[in-house]
Order: structure tokens, then C-alpha cells, then sequence
């Protein structure tokens, strides 16, 4: 069987390759290494594991290695399935050459090892210590390119050009940003006791909360008393701006370096005692938009922007990253100042597109 698969690797080669003798060459030659690699029982009980083929996704990252050897950054990008998670943009990319975002460095990085048969557990597949990453979609069955991390900046709209978010006068704290937990426990909460009933969709009310909230989502819920390591406070999506700025009883320490505002969480029992947790504004967005993105506040909308959060986990799995749109609201009942969530998004791409659509 194995025989079967290398023989289809070398088939598969000499399409893309012309049969040349050098050429048939490097392809036995990379059908032998891929067979070292990939015949293995880790290989084999982690494709079963995670579904897929480990022949697959050694080809895939040879594939990336020979675009990035032949400075293809074309046929690179075409490996990219919508937007990138994190890298540049592709709208960037139109034109340029590809030492214009990598460094010879960089390409030598990517090509100094050869791809894995197996993955990263849920990270997925790497080549070049992480410089890129990759992985099977699940949903189109396809393998694509999810992160690059270019060592050329291009794109100045990731980095936030204000120093934090006020009101009033007031810095506003990481506090006043709901983002989705990792369990989505918060956002289903609030489905599951207010949007359920009125036929609220889960999916668009993660995705598009400004269309709820103010609506059939109250914008002062009742929520769960918490626990030891999360407040009440913690569940709401809307948060009060007179507990959530650097005024409020509780707000700790505030520093601000480059834009990004952060203070610290400390939990003593934890195993990791304080975590940073830090925002930036990337962008101001005009209020001509409140009656699209925040339909329940169109007459009392206060002030619109992109925001990106990054809370420590304190674990492997790194900073939790949230990208969003977010707007100061007056509550039309109480008169109280409330930051809601308005837009969720998978990627800070995939936000910068949508806001350039905004603008168009």
C-alpha cells in the first residue's frame, strides 16, 4: 500500500516538474525522504488521530518550500485560502516582489527543515520554526496556508495609532471589551436564555452582536454569579463605561507602550498568579455607520471603533487574540454608557477588510 502511495507521489511531481533525468531524480529523491518521514507509528496513529494523510501533508509543505525557494511569492499567496490569520493581507502582496516582505534570512529559515508528516497537536503543520503554518480545512477538505510571519512590516494598520480609547476624559480598560471565551460559554449564555426563544441564530449573534443586543439580547442581562476565577461582571457582552475605566474601583495598574493599554489580572491559587491582558484602538470608525452595525442604538450611538484584544492564558496555547468592533451606546432607558461588541471577527484580515468595505 505504501508502495502504492510513494508511486503516486512521483506521479504526482512529474506533473508539475518536466521529465527531465535531473528532475526524475529529485523526485525519487523526495519520495524517499517523504517515505522515511511519513512510515512511522507516530505518523500513522497521528494522521489517525487528527484525519488525514500524512503523504498529504508532507507534499503540501514541500510545495510551500519550493515557491518560497524559487521566491514565488504568487504562487505562494495562492496557497491562501481567503485571508491569512496572521501575516499580510493580500490586497499588500499585488505587485510586490518577494524580498519586499521576506528576507533572505527568513527564506533560509523556511528552507532549513524538512516538512513534518505530523502536526503541532491543534496548531497544525510548520515549516521554518513557525515562520509558516499550515493545515487541512475540515469544512472544503482542501490543505492551506493559515499564518506567515513576515519579517516586513507593510501594513501600518495593525498597529494602533492612539493611546488607548476614552471617554470623557476617562482611559478605558481591557475591561470594557467582551470577547468570546474559548468555551463560548458567554455568548451562548446569552442565546440560550434571551435570543433562543425569538429565533435568534447562535452563529450571526456571535458573529454580528450589535444586531441583538439593545434588541431581543438585553443590554443589562441577568447573569451567573460567577466563581473564584470569573466575576458576573466577566459574562456580560455590554459593559458599564463607569466600571470599566481606569477611574473605576478596581481598574489596578495601567500602563500604555505603543499604543496598546494593559494591566494585569492576579488570581494567587492560580498556577500562574497575573496574567497581562492589553488592547489597542486600530482605527476610528464613522457613526454614519451606527444604524447598520448597531441597529437598537442608531438614534444613541456615541462613538465606533476596531479594536484588538490580547488576554496571557498562561498555558501553551498562548495569547487568546480577539479582533472586533465596538461602540459606545447610551442606554435609551437608563441614560447609562455601555461598550457593546458589535462585530466579531476571525482574523485582524479579515477585520481590515471589512472596514475598508465600510469605507468604500
Amino acid at each position: 500500500m505504501f508502495r502504492q502511495m510513494a508511486i503516486g507521489m512521483v506521479s504526482a511531481l512529474l506533473l508539475v516538474f518536466p521529465l527531465t533525468k535531473k528532475n526524475a531524480i529529485a523526485a525519487e529523491k523526495s519520495t524517499t525522504a517523504q517515505s522515511k518521514i511519513c512510515n512511522t507509528e507516530k505518523a500513522r496513529k497521528s494522521a489517525e488521530l487528527w484525519s488525514y494523510d500524512p503523504a498529504d501533508a508532507f507534499e503540501f509543505g514541500s510545495r510551500i518550500q519550493r515557491y518560497v525557494r524559487n521566491r514565488d511569492l504568487q504562487s505562494l499567496f495562492g496557497l491562501v485560502k481567503g485571508e491569512l490569520r496572521y501575516g499580510p493581507r493580500k490586497k499588500y502582496i499585488q505587485g510586490k516582489a518577494f524580498l519586499e516582505l521576506f528576507s533572505e534570512k527568513w527564506r533560509e529559515i523556511v528552507l532549513s527543515e524538512k516538512p513534518s508528516c505530523t502536526p503541532i497537536g491543534w496548531r497544525g503543520f510548520m515549516v521554518g520554526h513557525g515562520k509558516i503554518w499550515y493545515g487541512k480545512n475540515y469544512e472544503t477538505q482542501e490543505w492551506e496556508i493559515v499564518s506567515i510571519h513576515a519579517d516586513q512590516k507593510i501594513d501600518k494598520s495593525k498597529t494602533p495609532h492612539t493611546k488607548g480609547w476614552k471617554y470623557n476624559g476617562d482611559l478605558l480598560t481591557k475591561n470594557c471589551f467582551a470577547t468570546e471565551w474559548y468555551s463560548g460559554d458567554n455568548y451562548e449564555y446569552h442565546h440560550e436564555k434571551y435570543g433562543e426563544v425569538k429565533g435568534v441564530d447562535l452563529r450571526d449573534f456571535v458573529l454580528n452582536p450589535g444586531r441583538y443586543i439593545g434588541g431581543p439580547i438585553p443590554v443589562a442581562p441577568i447573569v451567573p454569579p460567577g466563581d473564584k476565577f470569573t466575576s458576573a461582571e466577566e459574562w456580560l457582552l455590554a459593559r458599564k463605561l463607569s466600571s470599566c475605566g481606569q477611574s473605576s474601583p478596581g481598574a489596578g495598574e495601567i500602563t500604555i507602550a505603543d499604543g496598546w493599554v494593559s494591566n494585569q489580572y492576579c488570581f494567587p491559587e492560580a498556577q500562574v498568579p497575573c496574567l497581562k491582558h492589553s488592547y489597542g484602538l486600530l482605527k476610528r470608525i464613522s457613526l454614519d455607520h451606527c444604524r447598520e452595525l448597531a441597529p437598537h442604538f442608531s438614534e444613541n450611538c456615541i462613538d465606533l471603533g476596531l479594536v484588538q484584544v490580547s488576554e496571557e492564558t498562561g498555558g501553551s496555547m498562548g495569547n487568546d487574540v480577539n479582533e472586533g468592533i465596538y461602540g459606545i451606546m447610551e442606554d435609551p432607558v437608563s441614560g447609562e454608557k455601555y461598550m457593546v461588541p458589535l462585530v466579531n471577527f476571525p482574523s485582524l484580515n479579515e477585520a481590515l477588510n471589512y472596514i475598508d468595505q465600510l469605507d468604500e
